[in-house]
């Protein structure tokens, strides 16, 4: 995309494009006349001669290519269309962090990252405030290993663009960090952007991503409060209680599906909470001498962890079931963290109860991952809950509407 700035030397437009070959890659820039003469010329994944331009040193805050130098095309300059059949593509070079590094990393520093998208908000128009003019902009949302959420703003094409879907994996090669009450990410025209890359980084987050269990909490690098939105969203996955059954599941296999269903009722408050290992989110076992045993570390501890499990039932027009929420999502849901939670169990369950009413018969956005197990021989369909968002009334008309018109097409 062709691009305006101003500078100390006056205005001016630009492009830029990276390529690569056996031997390595490279970040190569054209201004005015050269913008003109070649941004038709290039087409991503396609292979050129390119010659005659002027080598420089790299600015390395515009673009994360490992190479020490750049090229910038002059009037000297060409690009010729390479028409050989029998070329092996080369491969794009990554430098990928786990996503827990960002937080330590400058404003304006440009990364490498792959993760699992977690969710996909719908695309949104606001106000550029260097321009002033009105710029498309869509928030997704990735994990990865280093068990670290992190919101990634896509803006212009590439957000309009976007065809991810959550649970794909997600590459992206020159993307900048921000900093907006917390660390993001945020895209640039220069970001390489792909979708369940051939890469083996994806095989072995794809692995860790399925056998995810239930207790398992990512921490936020941006405040909660201000994290992706998507209440009026509607996701490919999004699914009525009913159609969810154990016919619609392989055993051993995950579905991860979207609903939006009213609460109607909760297991007993003695079963909200339990004394966990410090280390993980196992229980432990109380020995009778001040001290806890936790069989997944094998370890002894004076110290626990309280942590929360709370069984939600869920209904909408089709059914209901019942799901299980757990530390993190009850925090953003019941509105307090789980210490305070804690606290109130022990000592006030009247002021728990009002907390568990407030929240009783409202209606929710839930993302769910439901699994078949065996126990004792037994067949158990379980449902988790992954993310909670409260349904606004404001834009739950949009949400129905574009329901509608999806059952027309």
């Amino acid at each position: 995309q062709i691009r305006n700035f101003n500078n100390s030397r006056g205005g001016g437009r630009l492009f830029n494009f990276d390529l690569c070959d056996n031997t390595g890659e490279i970040h190569i820039t054209c201004f005015n006349e050269e913008c003109d003469r070649f941004f038709d010329v290039v087409d991503e994944n396609r292979y050129y001669f390119v010659g005659r331009g002027m080598i420089k040193t790299a600015n390395k805050r515009f673009s994360s290519i490992n190479n020490d130098y750049e090229i910038t095309l002059t009037n000297s300059s060409f690009i010729k269309l390479c028409e050989e059949t029998d070329i092996k593509a080369p491969k794009l070079r990554y430098k990928f962090i786990p996503l827990e590094k960002i937080i330590d990393m400058s404003v304006n520093t440009l990364v490498d990252v792959i993760g699992v998208i977690r969710l996909v908000d719908n695309l949104k128009t606001v106000m550029n405030k260097k321009t002033s003019l009105k710029i498309s902009k869509r928030d997704i949302a990735i994990v990865d290993k280093s068990m670290v959420q992190v919101r990634l703003t896509l803006w212009d094409h590439k957000a309009k663009n976007f065809l991810g879907r959550p649970d794909q994996i997600i590459a992206l090669k020159g993307v900048v960090v921000d900093d907006y009450k917390g660390k993001l990410l945020s895209v640039r025209d220069s970001t390489h952007i792909l979708i369940d890359p051939n890469l083996p980084e994806k095989e072995v987050l794809k692995i860790w991503h399925e056998s995810l269990g239930p207790g398992d909490s990512f921490k936020y690098l941006s405040n909660p409060n201000v994290e992706i939105n998507n209440d009026n969203f509607i996701p490919t996955n999004q699914r009525y209680i009913s159609s969810v059954t154990p016919s619609s599941i392989r055993v051993g296999q995950t579905l991860n599906f979207q609903t939006i269903a009213t609460v109607i009722g909760f297991n007993p408050i003695e079963y909200h909470m339990y004394k966990s290992c410090a280390k993980c989110p196992k229980k432990v076992i109380e020995n009778g001498d001040n001290t806890f045993e936790c069989l997944k570390c094998n370890e002894k501890s004076t110290h626990y962890q309280w942590r929360m499990i709370v069984k939600l039932k869920l209904a909408d027009l089709s059914g209901s079931f019942l799901a299980t929420i757990f530390n993190d999502q009850i925090e953003i849901m019941f509105k307090k963290s789980v210490s305070e939670l804690a606290t109130l169990i022990q000592s006030d369950t009247n002021q728990y109860g009002k907390i568990l009413n407030e929240i009783l018969f409202n209606q929710f956005t839930f993302n769910i991952h439901s699994r078949i197990d065996y126990y004792n021989g037994e067949m158990r369909l379980r449902h988790t809950i992954t993310q909670v968002n409260q349904l606004k009334s404001k834009n739950h008309p949009f949400y129905l509407l574009e329901l509608i018109k999806r059952m027309d097409k």
